[in-house]
């Protein structure tokens, strides 16, 4: 993945605002290239001056599938080294989109500066991925206990729902007696204990499903026939995905209280 940021002028930002006027992404159906845009600011909430006051700072995200064939390459294209040939590639990929899409990368001046984005996810519950929680005076929250690739956009929301669940389960124990009386008084260990490992049950049951979910995501975005309406790219998010496992391969079992067996199968590697 190769990300960059730009200020666009006004004229020229208020094209993309038609779209959305926070973020947009899609695919392309002849390369199956995948491109996500962010508003970072607006003239009204930016501190740059002179002519750069009037301009929209924005994040572009350009993804490509590495297999032989992409662009007409015998073999699979790596991520070049240079910043140069890094916005050549983007401009080679985006070459025949229409517009407003193909100027969003088009018009990105010669001195950008496209950084490589590593796609990596770690999905909790897994042999090997367990931590040890001392008793419950340590655990895991946010990305640390459940990293994501961003194709369905859910790390943010799983990050809240886990600090809300450490929360449901700590306070009985911040709230006792004891502990307002003496705020410095150490905690029962069991109580501790329990309480963390409560919200650690909840967090790699609803977390992992996640995880595993973008990550199927993440390939659709790149092979455009696989999206469809029950893609995971585009499918509802939910708090709790129902998927099986068998041997290594997630499929999805239920979304939304809809029973998906019958339509397109999507399997991934755990």
């Amino acid at each position: 993945m190769l990300g960059v940021t730009h200020a666009y002028p006004r004229e020229k930002a208020l094209k993309f605002r038609a779209i959305d006027i926070y973020f947009f992404q899609g695919g392309d159906p002849r390369t199956s290239a995948f491109l996500f845009f962010a508003f970072l600011d607006t003239p009204t909430n930016n501190n740059r001056e002179g002519e750069e006051k009037d301009t929209y700072l924005c994040h572009i995200s350009l993804s490509y599938p590495h297999r032989a064939g992409f662009l007409g390459r015998d073999e699979p294209i790596e991520v070049p080294s240079s910043s140069t040939e890094r916005l050549a590639l983007m401009k080679e990929i985006s070459q025949d989109w229409a517009d407003p899409f193909k100027s969003i990368i088009q018009d990105l001046p010669d001195n950008a500066e496209p950084k490589r984005l590593s796609i990596e996810d770690w999905a909790p519950g897994m042999e090997g991925r367990e931590w040890d929680n001392l008793g419950g005076r340590v655990t895991l929250v946010g990305d640390s206990a459940g990293a994501m690739t961003m194709y369905r956009g859910e790390a943010y929301n799983h990050g809240i729902l886990s600090t809300q669940t450490l929360l449901k389960n700590l306070l009985p124990i911040l709230q006792s007696p004891t502990f307002i009386s003496d705020p410095f008084s150490i905690p029962s260990s069991t109580a501790l204990a329990t309480a963390i490992s409560t919200y650690e049950s909840e967090l790699i049951a609803r977390t992992r499903p996640a995880v595993l979910a973008s990550r199927a995501a993440c390939r659709d975005a790149h092979d455009y026939e696989r999206i469809g309406e029950k893609s995971p790219l585009v499918a509802r998010r939910i708090e709790n995905l129902a998927i099986e496992e068998d041997e290594g391969i997630v499929k999805w079992v239920e979304h939304q209280g809809e029973s998906l067996k019958e339509g397109p199968e999507v399997a991934i590697e755990a």
